[in-house]
Parts: C-alpha cells; structure tokens; sequence
C-alpha cells in the first residue's frame, strides 16, 4: 500500500504601478567602506530598529537608537576611524541657513531603520562570490531629514538602498550636550534667523 502527500502552490499576479525612487547623490557627502567593516559595525546592534550613525572627517561612529533615546541602558556603540574608511568625501562647505544644524560641516547625525541596510548587506555578502567579501558600502548622506543612499556593488551584483533619515531637528543635540536646534531653533518649527 502506497502512502503518500501531494502539496500544490498557487501563485498569482496582479498588476500594480512601478514607482521610482530618486536620491540625489551629486551634492551628498560620501563615505565608503568594506562591507565586511560594516558588517561588523552592526553585529553589535542586537534586536536594534533603528540606529544613531554620526559620519565626520575622523571616522563613523554607529549607536543603537530606541524610542527617541539615544544611548539608552543596555545600549551599543561602536565606530571606525578615518584609516579604516576607503573614501570619505566629508562636504564641509555647507550654508548655515537655519535649515541645517549649525555643526553641520563638522557632523552629521542620521537615525534611520537598521532592517532594510541589514537585508541590503545579506543579500550582497551572499552574492559576493568566494568568501562572501560583498565587495564595498558607499553611503551617500546630506542631513537628517534627508533621503541616505547605500550602494553595494561586487561581482556580478548591484545594490542600492534609498532610506529615509529621521528630520535632525527631532533629534539634534548640540556639542555642549543641550538639545535644541542649534542654528535657527527647533521650538515652533524651525527656520527663523540665528
């Protein structure tokens, strides 16, 4: 007697619209590293959403970001010196307009969600050929507030990840460690004169 299990899938199609997304990247500042460095940066972040990432001409430092609480208990850090970077084209001629935080040109701070690059990067150390080297990361980044683009590209694959950044005037904290909006003020929306 003959036992056995028949399993049937079935799949359909429905039409939808292509959206294109579009991030400017000629005016970002751009920072490339080895995927395998920020694939270590985030090992750290463990059942982490969202995280805190501060780019400048020394380096990027990566913090873990959870419920508007940068450095919370129990929270990680960890960051990668100038030496370690392949290029960093850190713009610091930026125009204090009170659209921007007034350290601009030394930092800049963006909170973004960590799942998306996570994927980003397992997908390109997964095609990445012989020993899963995914080749490098370059992010292109203005301000918070602002589209940040993640773009991978090894041997035989190309991957680009356009993500929204949290508005740096949600989160800004000034050098001397007051929040505040720093140029132009973040009370009643920002703008205004400094």
């Amino acid at each position: 007697m003959e036992s056995g299990c028949t399993l049937t899938h079935s799949l359909s199609m429905t039409p939808s619209q292509l959206t294109t997304v579009y991030a400017p990247t000629s005016s970002c500042s751009l920072t490339s590293l080895p995927s395998l460095h920020l694939s270590s940066l985030l090992d750290h972040m463990k059942k982490i959403n969202e995280v805190h990432v501060t780019f400048s001409e020394d380096g990027v430092v990566v913090e873990s970001f959870s419920n508007g609480v940068k450095g919370f208990s129990g929270s990680s850090k960890a960051s990668l010196d100038a030496e370690s970077l392949v290029k960093n084209e850190f713009k610091n001629d930026r125009e204090l307009d009170g659209s921007v935080p007034g350290d601009v040109n030394e930092r800049v701070c963006l909170v973004f969600s960590l799942k998306e690059l996570r994927s980003l990067m397992q997908f390109c150390m997964a095609s990445g050929g012989e020993g899963g080297g995914g080749g490098e990361v370059e992010a292109f980044y203005e301000v918070g507030g602002r589209p940040a683009t993640f773009r991978m590209e090894g041997e035989g694959f190309r991957g680009e990840l356009i993500t929204a950044t949290m508005d740096w005037k949600v989160n800004y904290v000034d050098k001397g460690g007051e929040k505040g909006g720093g140029e132009g003020g973040v009370e009643g929306g920002g703008g205004g004169e400094g």
